[in-house]
């Protein structure tokens, strides 16, 4: 499924999403870690985080690349603790969280300069 949205646009989705980020920068439901590769030169940090094994296994994978400064974390999206105003920017994308008013409130407290997501 991933590889035919990939195919249908998800790709150049993504770079839109996250094109304009600058600084440290926390995504919230990382999955496989897809959008890991988009992060531009200018985003300096990123704490991927993702709650579920599997796929937090492909992220860290996906995070090891030479020149990456990702960090994959076993967190929920409804409880991330130790982020506050640590990050300028949030990214929710492609993924599934079970509260997203809660994920909404939780990425607020940090606060981010900037919010990228779609549900």
């Amino acid at each position: 499924m991933a590889a035919t949205s990939e195919a249908c646009g998800g790709t150049e989705h993504r770079w839109r999403l996250l094109t304009g980020l600058a600084g440290r920068v926390i995504e919230v439901g990382t999955g496989t870690g897809r959008n890991l590769a988009h992060h531009l030169p200018r985003v300096p940090s990123v704490v991927a985080v993702e709650p579920e094994e599997r796929p937090r296994v492909l992220a860290a994978q996906a995070a090891a690349a030479p020149a990456a400064r990702i960090t994959v974390v076993a967190e929920h999206a409804d409880a991330l603790p130790g982020y506050e105003h640590s990050h300028d920017a949030a990214i929710v994308s492609h993924g599934s969280v079970p509260d997203p008013a809660r994920t909404l409130a939780e990425i607020r407290r940090m606060p981010p300069v900037s919010v990228v997501g779609a549900w």
